[in-house]
């Protein structure tokens, strides 16, 4: 797939509980990481992630004595790794961000779109991850504000979360929009609500999100700050060919339409 996707669908609920996994990560690389590294050769960042999965919360990293100055009870608990990568330090910085996310909506309806990159941005995103990144973020807020904009005179409030992986942990850096059901106009006089079940088509915002990404892409590039990329794409020549891939949209349907 060549074409940058977007799919969409309504949300009214914002989910802020978390159902614990029938096993952890920490499991699976326990299993799996010495065929791992002997097949794939990670890099030391990581190998380095993958021994902070494998050893947070055990013995050896240590551990802590707790004890309750009112009953003398006492908790021995093992240390955290602390690494960015790893699902049980996370959790609980997750969980805090969806309350105080909570917290800040309205009582209206919200939709949900996922602005996602083409399999063929991978190289250049695993080269230059914050540009490119950065870049889709912008890009997603832009396409929508611009639709609010040209149909409401009006701004969209917008919650935006980076995923760079899928569900089976390949490669695949998209975005989720949270974004509320009306906007309110610019000039400060009103809330515009959107229709119900209702706010932008996909098929007229692919051709938007598509065109201002690949612009500011190419900006990018010009301004130097893609030369760090994938020696593959250093000649204007291969450059070139990857943008006009990029730029043909595919046949594929939407999933939805909000």
């Amino acid at each position: 797939m060549c074409s940058l996707a977007i799919t969409a669908e309504i949300r009214r609920e914002f989910p802020v509980e978390y159902a614990p996994p029938p096993f952890e990560l920490a499991d699976v690389v326990r299993m799996h990481s010495a065929a791992y590294h002997a097949q794939y050769h990670p890099s030391f960042e990581q190998g380095r992630a993958l021994h902070a999965i494998e050893t947070c919360r055990t013995t050896a990293l240590g551990g802590h004595v707790e004890e309750c100055d009112h009953c003398g009870h006492v908790e021995i608990s093992y240390n955290s790794c602390r690494n960015r990568h790893c699902p049980k330090c996370r959790a609980s910085q997750r969980a805090a961000w969806v309350e105080a996310r909570e917290l800040e909506l309205l009582p209206i309806q919200y939709f949900h779109l996922v602005f996602t990159l083409p399999e063929d941005l991978n190289r250049l995103a695993q080269y230059c991850d914050a540009e490119v990144y950065a870049t889709l973020m912008r890009s997603a807020a832009e396409t929508l504000q611009t639709f609010a904009h040209k149909r409401w005179d009006a701004d969209l409030g917008i919650v935006s979360v980076l995923h760079t992986w899928g569900q089976t942990l390949q490669l695949h850096p998209h975005v989720h929009c949270l974004v509320t059901g009306g906007a309110l106009k610019r000039d400060g006089s009103g809330f515009v609500q959107a229709p119900n079940n209702f706010l932008f088509p996909v098929r007229a915002l692919s051709p938007v999100f598509r065109a201002i990404f690949l612009h500011a892409l190419e900006d990018l590039r010009a301004a130097g700050k893609l030369d760090a990329g994938p020696p593959e794409l250093a000649e204007d020549s291969e450059w070139k060919q990857l943008m006009v891939r990029l730029s043909t949209p595919n046949n594929r349907s939407p999933s939805r339409n909000t």
